[in-house]
């Protein structure tokens, strides 16, 4: 086809497939797996997606039944009557824990045990994941309660995930920040926060940034810190 069309036309009906569509179109021929691959496109595709007015957000829930756990993907609309059953990634003795976050389709996951941090980045849609490398920091104690942000940089292209957390309720862990595009953990150094943050309340990704609700001395204030 590409001996017909001009490449860029075949751009313009490429970024306007969904993901399930493009990963088919990657065996057509090693002229548009390239093309699909290529990080430019990816962005492009990206963006064209979170611009279409009828892009549908998902909900993802977890379920127990006879002691089994389901996790199903379900269209937020108003009918609540479409749904996916999803199978998570397991490792061995680990199991899914809980979801960090999720940002244009990528979702991050935690696994137990607790005494080793392992995550993942996980897209559901195609059903592949990566495994990240575990950082150089301890884990749940008795004095140590830590908290998770996922996030995308829309400067650098990179997915980025963070740890925060203190000790004792008071002294501020150094966060540690990983970077997909380069694959390792990096310490970052920002402003200490007059606040702490609650091991296991969730953040949010707003606007390019992460928030926590604010706490001291065990207690919510206030207040809403932003990295």
């Amino acid at each position: 086809m590409s001996d017909y069309l001009p490449v860029q036309v075949i751009l313009e009906i490429l970024k306007r497939l969904p993901i399930k569509s493009l990963v088919k179109c990657r065996s057509v021929c090693t002229t548009w797996n390239s093309l699909i691959c290529n990080p430019s496109f990816i962005s492009t595709h990206l963006q064209a997606s979170l611009s279409e007015p009828n892009n549908i957000p998902f909900i993802l829930l977890r379920c127990f039944k006879k002691g089994k756990e389901n996790s199903i993907l379900h269209y937020n609309n108003d009918d609540f009557d479409e749904f996916k059953q999803l199978q998570f990634p397991v490792f061995g003795c680990l199991s899914y824990s809980a979801v960090v976050g999720s940002c244009n389709g990528l979702v991050c996951l935690t696994f137990l045990p607790q005494d080793v941090l392992n995550f993942i980045f996980w897209n559901p849609s195609i059903q592949k994941y990566i495994t990240l490398p575990q950082p150089n920091i301890c884990c749940y104690t008795d004095d140590v309660r830590l908290n998770f942000g996922f996030g995308f940089d829309s400067k650098t292209n990179d997915y980025k995930l963070l740890i925060v957390g203190v000790e004792k309720g008071e002294t501020l862990i150094e966060p540690y920040l990983f970077s997909l595009n380069e694959n390792c953990w990096k310490k970052v150094t920002p402003t200490s926060p007059k606040y702490a943050v609650e091991a296991g309340i969730s953040s949010t990704f707003v606007n390019g940034a992460l928030h926590w609700l604010g706490y001291q001395e065990g207690k919510l204030v206030d207040s809403v810190m932003q990295f």
